[in-house]
């Protein structure tokens, strides 16, 4: 375990802005996150996780110990003929644990291909697509605690999982999350709800579908919807989609009949925040090297380095603009780490 200083952290985050790690280390097993812990604590740095960097805004300087997971291990801990228990290192990437999954037989993930990132940081943001949480398929989460360096085992009902929500997120500064472990299905349980999804099997003639044709259509879907983040540095959607009353529904499909609404449970309902900012010609923005993406208006992408800084400025211009117009309050869904520095 090797700790450097003044590490570059442009290549460690997706939106590839210029960043600075005061310190940077690399884990791999659990001696190493004890051992990566316990230095914190002796030189007083203080600990920061840091994984694929897909859901993060950095900002010009990171101060204590980046902490950087690269275990990729799976270990299949138990199978029977419905399920299989199947621990993940924290470092794997994301999308090809879903790919590899589904070619094991394991199923409940397809859903959720070509999302960037790794797998401990699933957890996090408790991630989700076309109708399915990450959570729905997790076990328990294994951690370590960053001040006092004791190790957890989070059962799921303990994670505190809501939309794009988990204790993790909640609590970033006190958890690492060192392994994942996920309760996957033998058989499949498909949702082809969405239409783009059902568009697609019927199109390439799926028609009693497995679970590899959902993953093929996902990813087909995501790649034609979504700017290709080595293309177009980004840190996926940047806003989540808000939740309000049907009070608040009334009133905006008086402006905008053609709305998309979900409606949920409680009496609420969630609102597609991309077509609200697309109805306000906010996609093609620019400001100071970034750019609200013309292919997904939920996406901000960095045209010209720019610092972390300028993409949240961009991005409060569209949220202002969005209250202003609608009073429809976008919330940011990635994590912002680090402080700036004048300029």
């Amino acid at each position: 375990m090797r700790v450097q200083s003044q590490f570059s952290l442009l290549d460690y985050n997706t939106l590839r802005v210029p960043s600075m790690a005061e310190h940077w280390v690399e884990v791999g097993t659990l001696k190493d996150w004890s051992a990566a812990i316990d230095m914190s604590r002796e030189q007083g740095w203080s600990p920061t996780i840091l994984a694929g960097g897909s859901n993060v805004v950095l900002k010009d300087d990171l101060s204590g110990l980046v902490i950087h997971p690269i275990d990729d291990s799976v270990v299949c801990l138990e199978e029977s003929s419905t399920d299989v228990l199947v621990e993940v290192g924290a470092g794997a990437s994301w999308d090809w644990w879903v790919r590899y999954s589904v070619s094991q037989g394991w199923y409940g993930l397809e859903h959720l291909v070509s999302i960037p990132g790794s797998c401990g940081a699933a957890p996090v943001q408790n991630i989700g697509a076309y109708g399915v949480e990450v959570a729905s398929f997790i076990d328990s989460v294994h951690c370590i605690d960053l001040q006092s360096g004791r190790m957890r085992e989070l059962p799921r009902d303990e994670c505190d999982f809501e939309y794009r929500h988990s204790v993790f997120k909640a609590e970033a500064a006190q958890w690492g999350i060192t392994h994942v472990r996920f309760r996957l299905l033998k058989q499949s349980q498909l949702k082809t709800q969405y239409q783009e999804v059902a568009n697609w099997l019927t199109t390439h003639n799926c028609l009693n579908p497995e679970p590899s044709d959902v993953l093929r259509a996902v990813a087909s879907i995501r790649a034609t919807k979504l700017p290709d983040v080595v293309q177009y540095p980004n840190v996926g959607s940047f806003f989540k989609n808000p939740v309000v009353t049907q009070a608040t529904v009334a009133k905006l499909v008086e402006i905008l009949p053609s709305l998309p609404v979900y409606a949920l449970d409680n009496g609420v309902t969630k609102l597609s925040a991309a077509y609200l900012i697309e109805a306000l010609g906010l996609k093609g923005l620019r400001y100071r090297g970034c750019q609200v993406s013309e292919q997904h208006a939920l996406v901000l992408i960095n045209t010209q380095s720019g610092r972390g800084d300028h993409c949240l400025e961009l991005a409060q211009r569209v949220s202002d603009t969005v209250y202003e117009q609608f009073g429809v309050v976008l919330e940011r869904e990635p994590s912002i780490l680090g402080t700036s520095r004048d300029f």
